[in-house]
């Protein structure tokens, strides 16, 4: 079980943070965008994203991380790379619903971009930016947990 645990944890956790990099490496490009194609692309562009398919994986890589906490809580040192990788999730999660969330409701009920959508642009794609960073640890701290316990 902590063998399938693992890998459905890591598989979980580094299809966000893929979702979260690709946000990443568009901001760029969309930086470049008027206000009304910047809309379009928020409009159109992220369906998959959200709901069904992105949140509930997200849900599912936090629930993963933490119910794997609990399966290797008596593993030194795993448990504590295991335990940051969850934390790191979480908080990934919660910026995500602290930056970007808030934007986002502005964004779906907007038809025409509003008169402040450079500051909506620019916090929506920094919450990415450290949902992203957040996510990149956890996988990279669930790594390192086997990491820990691979003999050399």
């Amino acid at each position: 079980m902590l063998k399938a645990l693992r890998f459905a944890s890591l598989l979980l956790v580094v299809l966000i943070f893929g979702l979260t990099w690709a946000h990443v490496l568009e901001i760029a490009g969309k930086l470049r965008l008027s206000a009304d194609q910047w809309l379009a692309v928020q409009h159109n562009l992220y369906i998959a994203f959200g709901f069904p398919v992105g949140a509930t994986f997200e849900v599912a890589s936090i629930a993963a991380c933490w119910w794997l906490v609990v399966v290797v809580r008596n593993r030194r040192p795993a448990f504590r790379w295991t335990l940051a990788a969850a934390i790191c999730t979480t908080l990934g999660l919660a910026i995500w619903f602290w930056l970007v969330a808030p934007m986002n409701a502005i964004i779906a009920v907007s038809q025409k971009p509003p008169s402040t959508w450079a500051a909506i642009r620019d916090q929506w794609e920094i919450g990415q930016a450290i949902h992203c960073l957040f996510f990149g640890l956890g996988f990279t701290f669930l790594t390192m947990a086997l990491l820990a316990e691979t003999p050399p």
